[in-house]
């Protein structure tokens, strides 16, 4: 499959994830709950707890749900998010 590369507005998407860690849309409150966000592409972090870190977009895929940013991600957290995926 390929991608299509684009340039997501990053003030944007540092709205979005903050957006989805406090609303329960599919799930994404359950899923961000007691993890730090943070990305390394800005000056965003977010939560308590162990460390997701990586791409704002890559963060915002995996609190939403979507696998797709998940091989981006690092941190002692990654593991607990997968399992919430």
């Amino acid at each position: 499959m390929r991608r299509i590369a684009y340039a997501y507005p990053r003030d944007a998407l540092q709205m979005l994830a903050d957006y989805y860690r406090k609303v329960n849309l599919d799930r994404s409150r359950k899923r961000a709950k007691e993890l730090t966000f943070r990305a390394t592409d800005g000056d965003w972090s977010s939560g308590e707890g162990p460390e997701v870190a990586g791409p704002v977009i890559a963060l915002v895929q995996a609190i939403t749900g979507r696998r797709a940013g998940l091989d981006q991600l690092y941190g002692e957290g990654v593991a607990i998010l997968k399992e919430r995926i």
